[in-house]
């Protein structure tokens, strides 16, 4: 993209919140002549900022970072902590298998990888957004056989756009699936998200909640090579001793 694209407003709101982080109690004049912008329009995306609880105002009409960055902060603090915890088999699992691995978390009903151990390289590697939908990901199908029933009818009760013929939008058809997830502990997105990708995940728990996924990706065909069955015992075997 280029930054002919990117917006403006969206670029200039975060130069504030850099601004008001590095310079504390500024009033709207001095962020606009420091930013050199319209003081009309850094007034607006102040207000704007101001009323996402992102800035707070004192009584002097100063503008300060709000203690709402705080729980941002936690969980990137929490990621981090996961990452380092899993680091050692996610960089393992890369080794044996060759392939590259994802430790995957929820956010909102999309799934975003956190970290990713590259293994060999693939044609679609470079395609792959860093999040990705539930319903047409291995690790998101995770989360959504740990929902309960009531739960999932709901998520499937929104329009779901099938990416490839293989895609489950369907709450019926998902049940199916959801058991045997749940019973072998291996969820596959078999080319349901790319044509030519198959990835499997399993869940990473704490106490028995689920927190994240582990999963590996690559080409089907070379996948089906170095033998789904191996790579499946090898994920399972390893992500154990982390939820032990």
């Amino acid at each position: 993209m280029s930054r002919e694209e990117l917006n403006k407003s969206v670029l200039n709101a975060a130069k504030i919140i850099d601004l008001v982080s590095q310079n504390e109690g500024l009033g709207i004049s001095q962020i606009a002549k420091q930013l050199g912008l319209p003081k009309t329009s850094t007034f607006r995306l102040i207000k704007t900022l101001e009323s996402a609880e992102l800035l707070i105002q004192d009584c002097e009409e100063n503008y300060y970072l709000s203690y709402k960055f705080l729980s941002y902060q936690v969980g990137v603090n929490v990621d981090q902590n996961l990452i380092h915890k899993c680091l050692p088999i996610l960089k393992k699992l890369s080794q044996l298998t060759g392939e590259t691995v994802n430790l995957t978390v929820n956010r909102a009903d999309k799934m975003y990888n956190i970290y990713s151990e590259i293994g060999e390289f693939y044609a679609l590697q470079s395609n792959l957004a860093p999040e990705s939908d539930l319903y047409c990901s291995s690790s998101g199908k995770v989360v959504l056989s740990y929902m309960n029933n009531e739960q999932l009818q709901s998520y499937f009760t929104q329009k779901l756009l099938p990416r490839t013929i293989h895609t489950i939008t369907n709450y019926e058809v998902f049940l199916k699936e959801k058991k045997k997830i749940l019973s072998t502990g291996i969820s596959y997105d078999r080319e349901e998200y790319e044509y030519g990708l198959t990835c499997l995940s399993v869940p990473v728990l704490e106490q028995n909640v689920l927190i994240a996924t582990i999963g590996i990706s690559g080409p089907t065909t070379r996948l089906a090579y170095k033998n789904f069955e191996k790579i499946e015992q090898l994920l399972l075997n390893e992500v154990a001793k982390i939820n032990s």
